[in-house]
């Protein structure tokens, strides 16, 4: 099958993809349709909701802060935070939620991932989030593990990591991205308010969703806060998002006026200490998970909310990855499949492509 075939049988509207080579951009192309009920083309300027890729998002800022020596890795984050502090408990009483464990999964924190808001529903504040109160629809955010003791992914710990970014810096998150991240990365077209930006109205993609029978509906993507999530609502284009892969790769290269240090983008792809083996997961860097091929180690994100799903994958000395977006939440096959073939077609180091028939 050629892509759009693909597509066309795993009922999937709309993707975008872009690769990286040499430290650069090489090409980026749009594929299918942004919106199933209009039938308007995806284009490489089209950007879609990358869920929890928005986490490594945050981890710069946050790296970028330890890095200005305004952050701590490794303090108690209740002394950073302001206007919410964590609640202390028996499993507090030693071990402290940190700014590395909030980074690396590993602080304890409840509530895995969040629902989001359709259009026409209320849409919570921060601190009603943290704290489970209406309208927000998810439980407390709260510790009941000891913290540096396992992993356990939590789009809670990274709202709390919001949280503890706007109290220190004064600001709203999305202001901080677009200082630490969008800026010096080069990333023109991303956001966390597309219905907010006028000149990028009319070019975001629609959700969408395949139910039981086989039937997609298409929707507006789903909103988490108010202001814009620091865990799961980053909107951007493939383009966009392989300029990010390459500022973490030029850093590590260690290029003047990189986007991080060279010590803390090693710092972001290193394995934490603190992470035990042997569970199941992924090595954990800061805010990146490690996928090891082989020999060969990258750093990657995944990302998935209602209506999207989307990849990046970068080598970290190479220079070379590729960002990978689709309008629809029922598309984890395509991404394993996308993942192998840019892989094959660039002989990408440890990645042995592997391919299924249909059955």
């Amino acid at each position: 099958m050629n892509l759009q075939e693909r597509m066309k049988s795993l009922k999937v509207p709309g993707l975008s993809i872009a690769v990286v080579k040499d430290f650069e951009l090489q090409w980026a192309k749009g594929y299918g349709v942004r919106a199933s009920r209009t039938g308007a083309l995806v284009t490489e300027d089209t950007l879609f909701q990358v869920a929890s890729i928005t986490k490594s998002i945050s981890a710069v800022i946050a790296l970028r802060l330890v890095q200005d020596g305004i952050l701590d890795l490794d303090k108690d984050v209740n002394g950073y935070l302001k206007r919410w502090k964590v609640p202390e408990n028996e499993f507090t009483r030693v071990e402290k939620v940190t700014l590395r464990r909030l980074l690396s999964h590993t602080a304890g924190l409840t509530v895995r991932g969040f629902r989001g808001y359709a259009e026409g529903e209320a849409v919570p504040t921060i601190l009603q989030l943290l704290d489970g109160l209406p309208p927000a629809n998810n439980a407390p955010v709260r510790v009941d593990r000891v913290p540096g003791t396992e992993i356990r992914y939590s789009g809670g710990g990274y709202t709390v990591l919001q949280c503890l970014l706007e109290d220190v810096m004064g600001r709203p998150y999305p202001e901080l991205a677009a200082e630490f991240v969008f800026a010096p990365a080069g990333m023109t077209r991303s956001t966390f308010c597309p219905p907010c930006e006028d000149s990028l109205k009319g070019q975001t993609s629609m959700g969408h969703s395949v139910d039981d029978s086989g039937n997609v509906t298409s929707f507006k993507g789903y909103a988490f806060l108010d202001k814009g999530s620091g865990c799961c609502e980053l909107w951007t284009t493939s383009s966009d998002l392989a300029r990010f892969i390459i500022a973490i790769q030029r850093a590590l290269r260690g290029d003047p006026g990189s986007i991080l240090s060279l010590e803390m983008a090693r710092a972001m792809i290193s394995p934490q200490k603190n992470v035990p083996k042997g569970s199941g997961v992924f090595d954990k860097g800061l805010g990146c998970d490690l996928p090891r091929f082989g020999d060969a180690v990258y750093f990657n994100h995944d990302g998935g909310n209602i209506g999207f799903s989307a990849r990046y994958l970068g080598h970290p000395e190479g220079g070379y990855g590729f960002a990978l977006m689709i309008n629809s939440d029922s598309a984890s096959t395509l991404v394993e499949e996308l993942t192998m073939a840019v892989a094959g077609a660039y002989g990408w180091e440890g990645i042995k492509p592997v391919f299924y028939k249909e059955r």
